[in-house]
Order: structure tokens, then C-alpha cells, then sequence
């Protein structure tokens, strides 16, 4: 395993989870805006 493999799988593991809490707290805030729009 090269240093530039692991350091480009670590960025891609970073990359993935910051989508995944995007993704997540856009989800949520859309619910919650729903939930007051009632």
C-alpha cells in the first residue's frame, strides 16, 4: 500500500461523510420547516 492509495482513500472516506451530513441536515432542516409550516 503507497502513501498516495491511503491518502486518496482518506479523502474519499471524508469527502463521502461530509455529503452523508449534508445530505442528513438538509433532510432534517426541510422537516423541520414542514413541521412549523403547519
Amino acid at each position: 500500500m503507497s502513501l498516495s492509495f491511503i491518502i486518496s482513500v482518506t479523502v474519499m472516506m471524508i469527502c463521502g461523510f461530509y455529503f452523508i451530513i449534508l445530505g442528513l441536515t438538509k433532510i432534517i432542516t426541510d422537516k423541520v420547516l414542514h413541521e412549523q409550516r403547519k
